[in-house]
């Protein structure tokens, strides 16, 4: 899932450059599928954020590091940190990197 900002944004670059013959015409195409294949895929973290809102009030840890806690609940693994308080605070939830 890619944003139909990041879409619409590389198709007007790519479009400008064939337009300024900067790359042949019909080459945006071709060149947009190349960075479609590039990306990454993204997952929506909406059914998540109830949860790492109240984490990150309860504990007082900043709610983009209370996403990966809550990504590990509902998959049921771990999160693999090196944070000394992020350890102590979520011991059953957390690995040391330096342990592995």
């Amino acid at each position: 899932m890619i944003s139909f900002v990041h879409t619409a944004m590389s198709r007007l670059v790519l479009t400008r450059a064939e337009r300024q013959g900067v790359i042949d015409k019909g080459e945006s195409r071709i060149l947009f599928d190349q960075f479609l294949d590039r990306c990454p895929r993204l997952f929506s973290y909406d059914h998540l954020i109830d949860r790492a809102m109240e984490l990150s009030s309860d504990l007082r840890i900043g709610v983009f590091d209370c996403l990966y806690v809550a990504l590990a609940e509902v998959e049921n693994c771990n999160v693999v940190t090196v944070d000394r308080r992020f350890l102590e605070v979520f011991p059953g939830l957390t690995v040391s990197l330096l342990d592995l």
